[in-house]
């Protein structure tokens, strides 16, 4: 099974420039954070497999009904949470665009032990096939 990483490539940066301008940072609270980079925020790993994509997703402590999980027409797969703790609500999400040979009717998702894994399969690929002469 192929494993592919993906996080932003400002995400981090980003994060580093709030922190470095810390009463610009507190001016501006979660809420720009959230705008900018809300996406790149929710860490994902993926899997190719023969048949199938395999996308996880670490969610601690997030219960499955703050979880939500859409398949786009676009063909973007949505992976996003909201929660209230503390008084205060934590959220994030992530779009990973599938490949065209993902199957949008083959689609799993399951929550278990602080992990999302959401299973995508593959379209069957045309193959080539004989044909008989009369």
């Amino acid at each position: 099974m192929k494993h592919i990483r993906y996080n932003h490539p400002l995400s981090n940066s980003f994060n580093e420039l709030l922190t470095e301008f810390d009463p610009f940072s507190r001016l501006l609270g979660h809420r720009f954070r959230d705008l900018v980079s809300g996406d790149s925020r929710l860490p994902a790993d993926v899997f190719e497999a023969d048949d199938h994509y395999v996308s996880r997703f670490q969610l601690p402590g997030v219960p499955k009904s703050d979880v939500s999980v859409n398949l786009e027409p676009s063909g973007e797969l949505v992976v996003s949470y909201e929660r209230e703790q503390d008084g205060e609500v934590a959220k994030a999400g992530r779009r990973l665009t599938l490949p065209d040979d993902a199957n949008a009717d083959e689609v799993k998702a399951k929550l278990e032990d602080g992990i999302l894994t959401v299973t995508v399969g593959k379209a069957e690929v045309a193959k080539p096939r004989s044909i008989t002469i009369d």
